[in-house]
């Protein structure tokens, strides 16, 4: 924990006016908490484009194309000024803001005879959830971060917030969370926007997803297991669980960033982002990816990431990873590397892709990287390959997409060599991590992903290296830059080190 000088910069933790509700209101009805709680969940879209390009900018996924500008270039060679718009905190702490009110005003409603104490504690749990991952995502963003749970309303000179670091925040954010999963309610979004199948249902956190995340950080691995595989099981969509089957892959694979909900893709989304350009919901994917104006095309997949894809085989024999590379995650059109997951479902002029935050591929790799760090090879390698135990209806990772897979022994370059000892454990973390790579490029994870196998090693090559290697003639400075763990992150204004 730390101080926070409030007075310097208290103008990110004053949230927009018109996204809160008036405290004249008293938030005395079911319906004025349903518009609060609406509220932060909005703020998500102010997010969803910045959480991307720091994601896979700043790791070796993606750089910038033709027509960047100075805070692409910025981000990718990880000299980041604090005017940066994609580093700015306050979209961030609006969407604290908002949760915070909620928070704060919950109980009002209960004179509504509409609301109940399950709505109630769900409404709770909720804010909890989404308050909790926005501190996350910004502990990636910078090395300490101001924790703000009060309703302040301009009142900062008298406030001092905890501040943590990275190993603080997340284990703050541990007990917060489960205390949030222990609520045995429904979820808000579900309930409240339309049910089951409305685009909107999806909109929320899923709490077991994130604190798996946040306990497969700290290195709780059987915790995690255990949230991921209840994902897996019985806690997915419908509570049908998180089937990876040949039904959701092959062809229909890209249809993930079409509609929400819609046909096998639907099996997959989890926590997602949506955008609804009729309701003038729309974002910048379009023209940070898309290569046909000239006002477009930002960023591009480096040569790396779309070598990782080609390298691959296909269960025919045929070369290259047919079914997520070319044509689903990436194109080449007119001679440039171009991002297509968010443009392939999308025309012209649609600047409405979704933003998957969780989906289904992404908690059958937490939940292989949370096991092979309990011991268990096989069966890790089993989730990332085909089917694992007592989960018939998965083909894996690899196999709902007919991928060849993986044989740790020929993947370590030992093929030929019965009698080489290798060490499965970290063979395995390098499979994963590829994984990871092939699976969710272009959604934001790769830094995040980076970052944690390197602190859990203690090897900052880990991120480094890769990196590195995206650069030409800067390659070794960059390097030497990311070997020192210091450079990871930035310095939040105001903030006592």
């Amino acid at each position: 924990m730390g101080l926070f000088a409030l007075a310097s910069c208290s103008d990110f933790f004053e949230p927009e006016q018109d996204a809160v509700i008036d405290n004249d209101q008293h938030w005395n009805s079911r319906s004025e908490l349903r518009r609060g709680a609406l509220g932060a969940y909005a703020g998500l879209q102010d997010i969803a484009v910045p959480l991307v390009v720091l994601g896979d900018l700043r790791a070796d996924l993606l750089e910038p194309a033709r027509n960047a500008k100075l805070e692409h270039l910025e981000i990718h060679t990880h000299k980041i000024s604090q005017g940066n718009k994609y580093i700015d905190p306050k979209p961030f702490y609006d969407i604290i803001a908002n949760c915070n009110d909620v928070l704060h005003n919950v109980d009002k409603a209960m004179v509504d005879p509409d609301m109940t104490e399950e709505i109630r504690d769900a409404y709770k749990a909720e804010m909890i959830t989404l308050r909790s991952w926005v501190y996350f995502q910004l502990s990636l963003i910078y090395k300490r971060v101001p924790v703000v749970t009060d309703v302040l309303n301009g009142k900062f000179p008298e406030y001092e917030p905890d501040v943590y670091g990275f190993e603080g925040m997340t284990n703050w954010l541990i007990t917060e969370m489960e205390e949030a999963v222990k609520q045995d309610v429904p979820e808000w979004a579900k309930e409240s926007l339309g049910g089951e199948n409305s685009p909107w249902s999806k909109i929320h956190i899923d709490r077991r997803a994130f604190l798996g995340e946040l306990h497969l950080t700290a290195g709780n691995y059987a915790r995690a297991a255990e949230l991921f595989k209840e994902l897996i099981g019985e806690g997915g969509p419908s509570g049908t669980g998180l089937k990876l089957s040949e039904n959701s892959g092959q062809e229909d694979w890209k249809a993930i960033w079409g509609e929400i909900n819609s046909g096998a893709s639907g099996l997959e989304h989890l926590s997602v982002i949506p955008f609804q350009k009729n309701n003038r919901q729309v974002n910048d994917f379009l023209k940070l990816f898309a290569n046909d104006k000239p006002d477009r095309y930002l960023l591009k997949p480096t040569e790396v990431s779309v070598e990782k894809w080609e390298l691959q085989t296909m269960r025919s024999d045929a070369k290259g990873d047919l079914f997520r590379g070319y044509g689903a995650s990436y194109v080449r059109r007119d001679g440039e590397l171009v991002v297509w997951k968010y443009l392939e479902s999308k025309t012209e002029y649609e600047n409405d892709a979704i933003h998957c935050i969780y989906r289904g591929a992404d908690i059958h790799l937490f939940y292989a990287e949370a096991i092979n760090r309990l011991g268990d090879h096989e069966e890790a390698l089993a989730v990332i390959n085909d089917q694992f135990s007592g989960e018939s209806e998965s083909a894996g990772i690899r196999g709902r997409v007919e991928v060849k897979a993986i044989n740790l022994r020929e993947f370590a370059g030992v093929a030929d060599d019965p009698d080489q000892v290798i060490d499965e454990m970290a063979i395995m973390e390098q499979v994963i991590l590829q994984e990871r790579a092939l699976e969710l490029a272009f959604e934001g994870r790769r830094w995040n992903d980076l970052m944690r196998f390197a602190n859990r090693s203690g090897r900052p090559e880990v991120l480094a290296d890769r990196i590195a290697e995206k650069f030409g003639s800067e390659k070794e400075s960059i390097r030497t830059l990311l070997m020192n763990k210091n450079n990871w992150k930035q310095n939040m204004p105001g903030v006592n080190l």
